[in-house]
């Protein structure tokens, strides 16, 4: 997320497959092929494989989440976000943990962010993978998650503001992409007026995303009942 002084501050995100531009759909284009992987692999019987991508999708277990400093105000700010995306989706797990755990998200704070010049309210970094496993398929997901605690100016950052950084950055984790304008948790940062709920744009992506992921799981439940239904006869 990028600054412009005074009004806001921008976000940035680093994944393996590539920035996506503001103007592009709501929704990072590695979901989608995900999506396809899990569907083209259930048309071609591999039931395990094609799960494992619908579950990549749906962040079908809880996320993992340790968020790294000893400011109980900060923790409190991130776990507000984590709780506001849960409350909007459904069927969305964040539990914190700590260092000495196995987690998928790791949260950090420092008082200025920049890149290449610009200001950031937030920055991540991510990486999700299907991959073999003895035999079956195991999905996971992996992000690094920097937020800013101090304007340009050097004053504190409005807790809000924390807020909507870090439900900008979790939201590239769940796969939504930036957003234009300023009405949106994905949109660019305004410093005096953040924005902690999603639109209903953003719900409505994150919803129709999810719902394929679903059906595709659906669709491979169905399969096995049948399969076992048929073997039993």
């Amino acid at each position: 997320m990028r600054l412009r002084l005074p009004l806001f501050l921008a976000f940035c995100v680093v994944f393996a497959t590539g920035a996506d531009a503001p103007s592009r759909p709501l929704v990072l284009p590695e979901l989608f092929v995900h999506l396809k992987h899990a569907e083209d692999d259930l048309e071609r019987g591999q039931a395990g494989k094609a799960r494992a991508h619908a579950e990549l999708v749906l962040l079908a277990r809880p996320i993992r989440v340790h968020v790294d400093t000893g400011d109980p105000r900060l923790r409190e700010l991130a776990e507000q976000a984590m709780r506001h995306w849960e409350a909007h989706v459904g069927a969305l797990r964040f539990d914190l943990v700590d260092a000495r755990e196995a987690h998928d998200v790791h949260i950090r704070f420092q008082p200025g962010l920049s890149r290449n010049g610009s200001n950031l309210a937030g920055h991540v970094k991510w990486r999700r993978v299907v991959r073999p496993a003895g035999g079956l398929f195991e999905w996971s997901i992996e992000a690094h998650i920097t937020l800013r605690t101090r304007r340009p100016d050097g004053r504190p950052m409005l807790d809000d503001a924390i807020v909507q950084a870090a439900m900008h950055e979790l939201g590239h984790v769940l796969g939504l992409a930036d957003c234009e304008g300023y009405e949106h948790v994905m949109s660019p940062l305004l410093l005096d007026r953040p924005c902690t709920t999603p639109s209903h744009s953003e719900l409505t992506a994150l919803r129709d995303l999810r719902g394929r992921a679903k059906d595709v799981i659906t669709r491979i439940e169905l399969l096995t009942a049948y399969n076992r239904q048929s073997a039993a006869d």
